[in-house]
Parts: C-alpha cells; structure tokens; sequence
C-alpha cells in the first residue's frame, strides 16, 4: 500500500482487515483514495484516527508529512502501531 509497512494480525484469526491487506494489497480502497486526494489537497492538515486499529490511515498520513493522533483501545491493535 503506496510503500507502507504495515503489522497485520494472522490472516486467518482477522478476515475482514488483515486477511484483506494480506491477499489484496488494500483495504477499503475507494476511502483510501478520497483520504489522499484530501492530504494532497490540505497540505497544512492535521489527522486524528480514532479507532486507528493497525493504523492504516496513520501511516498514510505520515506518508504526507502529516502530524497525527491515533488512538486505539484494543492493546493487540496498539502494539502493532
């Protein structure tokens, strides 16, 4: 995904987001898309990523330069961050 690392869980425990980037290459492509036409365009632009999960966003953001704030309650999720 545009060059980013990502630490996933096991495919076969997370289906639905790890499974994905692990057969794929991509989650949720078309918000993905609209999220880095909106970096590209708001180049002075903070994100927050709530429920940032394995922080996908956060490291696109970060891709751009961006200061971000993840939070994420899960510990499984946030050590992966």
């Amino acid at each position: 995904i545009h060059d980013v690392k990502i630490c996933i869980y096991d495919p076969q425990h997370d289906e639905h987001v790890s499974g994905q980037l692990n057969d794929h290459g991509k989650w949720e492509p078309v918000v993905v898309r609209s999220f880095l036409r909106l970096l590209r365009t708001l180049p002075n632009t903070h994100v927050i990523d709530i429920g940032a999960n394995l922080g996908l966003y956060t490291l696109l953001a970060t891709q751009y330069d961006r200061h971000v704030i993840a939070v994420e309650p899960l510990y499984d999720s946030l050590i992966r961050l």
